[in-house]
């Protein structure tokens, strides 16, 4: 398979957008970035940062809707995060990722929206090719933002945006970059689903943690254009909402994240945080099964989850496959990446891609690894 991967320039991309002296903001923000960040594959550093003056997240409270669909400025952080598995009308496989995260800055003298800093990823995957795209806004300027009564999620033109004033689904994504383009409708006739304890997702062994809710039961439709060629898709996603001031403990080094369609509609999150070699602590583990309804099936921290099939990537090791057992429900799948070579070549870089699942249960999905050195 011939690898196209495309790392995006942020400078160069916000001198093609914006007004100077919006020029002029984002380019103090990437100063920032750089200076919190010493090494672009340390981004693990700021989710680990104190909370400092911001709320933290704590069991006990109750998520409250359509409100929590918006932005969490008390927090330090929050994503609205959506992943696709999509064909067109041969059967060939895509895939597509949009992320809009939201960071905060300390300093209460500041009024709100000049401390909220937004980083926005999407990509494309298809059979032999993946092209990752990246730009950053803030608030300050509307050039990025979230708001509520419709629910629009955005920066610059890309968007997640309800289609109607008074529902959140569906909604349109959209991104675009030098000839890679998504326009996709996302919709549901099921609910979404509470993570963790009643949307508190414990994240370590000292109880801290995000709040956290998905849509796993997305259907998608629309076009997404691979070097200038438009291709009608059709598929199923995943979306995931997390808000947070301290995601990690300082002695985390990154995380695995399985989102996964079951062949019979039922849907499996996983994820664990792993921790860091010299530590001597367990990694942190979860696991979520829901039915084809939305009903919780199995919440979990007793299972298996074994990585297998390493590949080099980006001068890293990273795992291609992992293997997902649970004795007492029977679970015994196998999750293997469509190809190894999908790195998000963006400033704080990943591994995200499709997946295939086999053994006990059929399907498909996505994955995630965070916080995978170079050797």
């Amino acid at each position: 398979m011939t690898l196209f991967l495309k790392p995006v320039n942020a400078t160069k991309a916000i001198n093609n957008t914006l007004q100077p002296m919006l020029r002029a903001t984002c380019l103090l923000l990437l100063t920032f970035a750089s200076s919190v960040f010493a090494n672009s594959d340390d981004y693990q550093a700021l989710l680990a940062q104190d909370n400092g003056t911001y709320q933290q997240a704590t069991g006990g409270n109750a998520l409250s809707f359509p409100a929590d669909h918006g932005p969490h400025p008390n927090f330090r952080m929050e994503w609205w995060y959506v992943t696709a598995n999509l064909k067109d009308d041969q059967g060939q496989w895509y895939g597509a990722q949009w992320t809009l995260f939201r960071s905060g800055l300390n300093g209460q003298e500041a009024l709100p929206k000049q401390r909220q800093i937004y980083m926005a990823h999407a990509a494309l995957s298809w059979d032999g090719g993946h092209h990752a795209m990246q730009r950053y806004g803030r608030a300050v300027a509307d050039q990025a933002g979230v708001t509520n009564k419709p629910f629009v999620a955005w920066l610059d033109h890309w968007q997640l945006a309800s289609l109607q004033a008074n529902s959140w689904l569906p909604m349109r994504m959209t991104a675009a970059d030098n000839g890679y383009q998504m326009n996709l409708i996302l919709s549901s006739e099921r609910g979404l689903v509470l993570q963790g304890d009643n949307g508190f997702s414990v994240k370590n062994n000292q109880g801290s943690g995000s709040y956290y809710y998905s849509q796993p039961y997305l259907q998608l439709s629309g076009t997404i254009t691979i070097d200038n060629q438009v291709i009608a898709v059709t598929g199923q996603g995943w979306l995931d909402r997390e808000w947070s001031s301290q995601f990690l403990l300082p002695q985390q080094q990154g995380w695995d994240w399985l989102a996964l369609h079951l062949d019979s509609g039922e849907k499996i999150m996983v994820y664990q945080l792993r921790s860091k070699p010299n530590t001597n602590q367990p990694h942190y583990k979860w696991l979520s099964w829901f039915d084809d309804q939305g009903l919780r099936k199995l919440h979990t921290q007793d299972f298996e989850l074994t990585p297998a099939a390493f590949e080099q990537v980006a001068g890293r090791q990273v795992p291609q496959r992992w293997h997902v057992r649970h004795l007492q429900s029977g679970l015994d799948i196998t999750v293997t990446s469509r190809q190894q070579q999908q790195w998000m070549a963006v400033d704080y870089p990943y591994w995200e891609g499709p997946v295939l699942i086999s053994g006990s249960e059929q399907g498909e999905g996505y994955m995630e690894m965070t916080g995978y050195q170079p050797k």
